[in-house]
């Protein structure tokens, strides 16, 4: 059964400091037996001979969790509402479950606030547990999907931080779902790396990130040349927001927008060229994340280039965060310094606005009035 896509985007692609509640312990015992006192911070790099113990040593601490803002209401009708399930899923049959649930899933994940979310996440239960004899497995996976992705949502944009804290028990068991009734889904393996190799991050364990890092861009290859480039960039975008943000010195950033640098949008790409109802700001906030990347690697002329298509974007004026880009346009090179200053050994996923507490409204949310921190 098709199905409106809920975009992979930076998107969606958050999966903010993942189970850091439950880290917290962890970290403060390596602070303890780790000896950073010589360590310089700032020396050179080498990223075929990678220095563990200065990336160790530079993100000893956890980053700070999003601010918590109340998402305000949509200033628009939002033409998913007609489609979404009505109150009781009783008289209706397992293919309109579906339709609607995942009508349901857009309907919340564009509005944003949390009782839409939360009403959202109930209507997947019911949908999940009334069709689990009788819709095929694909359709199966797709309302797992829908429920993992309005989780990191609400974790990122709506703190609701236990979806984090209990990461394993609720997004990764619903992605592991995914994974096994449709194996071809694309979609799954990047939120499986994003969500691995943020962990490994936080949990200070380099070397297993940096494997977890290099595996997802080698995938990104893989799916070059089995499925094409049209596919190779709905998957980048799945990684995007997480992988540049990783230390300079262990070449992941680099690598993935060298993929970035051979590659473009096209109209055969979801959200890259062009806004559709699910996501109506996708071109955008894309766009606007790719800026984001290549400023955090120091390249302040495609910094400017995808800032300027965000900007020529067609619904750019009546973007809630148009602010970002018209800001960044204005001092590109504070944009710049905002990841060089922290040198690099140290992480900075958690200080690009992609991965921030508006991160999945950036391309999905509705024409909003914002008077948010953007």
């Amino acid at each position: 059964m098709s199905q409106p896509k809920l975009k992979k985007v930076p998107s969606m692609n958050i999966l903010i400091v993942l189970i850091l509640a439950s880290l917290s312990l962890t970290a403060c015992k390596k602070e303890q037996i780790l000896n950073c006192k010589n360590v310089d911070l700032n020396a050179p790099y080498n990223v075929n001979h990678i220095d563990y113990l200065k990336l160790r040593c530079a993100n000893n601490e956890l980053p700070d969790f999003p601010k918590n803002e109340k998402v305000t209401a949509p200033s628009v009708y939002n033409p998913w509402s007609d489609k979404a399930c009505p109150s009781s899923l009783s008289t209706l049959s397992d293919k309109e479950v579906f339709d609607c649930a995942n009508a349901s899933a857009v309907e919340a994940i564009d509005d944003g606030r949390v009782e839409k979310r939360a009403h959202a996440v109930e209507v997947l239960n019911h949908a999940i547990e009334k069709t689990k004899n009788s819709l095929d497995n694909v359709s199966k996976a797709a309302l797992y999907m829908d429920r993992s992705l309005l989780r990191v949502a609400m974790g990122g944009e709506n703190n609701k931080k236990f979806y984090f804290i209990a990461n394993l028990w609720y997004i990764q068991k619903d992605l592991n779902s995914a994974k096994k009734l449709d194996p071809n889904n694309l979609s799954v393996p990047y939120w499986d790396y994003a969500n691995r190799i943020i962990n490994d991050s936080l949990l200070n364990q380099w070397k297993k990130a940096v494997q977890v890092g290099n595996d997802g861009i080698d995938n990104l290859y893989y799916v070059e040349k089995e499925y094409g480039k049209d596919q190779l960039m709905e998957s980048l975008i799945g990684e995007i927001a997480i992988f540049p943000g990783f230390p300079l010195a262990t070449g992941i950033p680099q690598r993935m927008l060298s993929i970035l640098d051979k590659n473009s949008c096209s109209d055969n790409v979801p959200g890259c060229n062009h806004n559709d109802s699910a996501a109506p700001f996708s071109v955008e906030g894309i766009n606007y994340t790719f800026a984001e990347a290549y400023a955090r690697i120091g390249n302040k002329e495609k910094t400017i280039e995808y800032l300027n298509k965000s900007l020529n974007a067609s619904n750019f004026s009546e973007w809630p965060y148009r602010n970002l880009v018209l800001d960044a346009l204005n001092s590109p090179d504070e944009l710049l310094e905002q990841f060089a200053k922290y040198g690099p050994y140290k992480q900075v996923t958690f200080d690009m606005k992609s991965n921030q507490n508006r991160s999945c409204l950036l391309c999905h949310g509705l024409q909003r009035d914002v008077h948010e921190s953007n």
